[in-house]
């Protein structure tokens, strides 16, 4: 029943938790309440040395450990209730 109807889309959204966040123990609270983090701008690996904000990035510093990622939905197995999905770009390991 979970997967019932997932077979008339072709792609599906994973939420998932970045075990390698190492951004949100080093987090303080300003005076207004908001957070204010160390870095908001990094160099992603494949970006020329060009930084650009955190959050346009796959990177796992984030100010909290939430990821999303787009996958390819590729079978639906109603009997066993199974998604099998492709493209998924996450850490390994997360």
């Amino acid at each position: 029943e979970c997967v019932e109807g997932l077979e008339s889309f072709s792609h599906a959204w994973v939420l998932f938790t970045f075990h390698a966040n190492t951004d949100t123990p080093n987090a303080k609270p300003n005076n207004n309440g908001f957070m204010n983090l160390s870095k908001t701008k990094i160099r992603p690996p494949r970006g020329n040395g060009t930084k650009v904000g955190m959050l346009a990035t796959r990177s796992p510093h984030r100010p909290n450990n939430i990821g999303l990622s787009l996958v390819k939905i590729v079978r639906v197995d109603k009997k066993m209730k199974q998604l099998h999905i492709a493209a998924l770009d996450l850490v390994n390991g997360t």
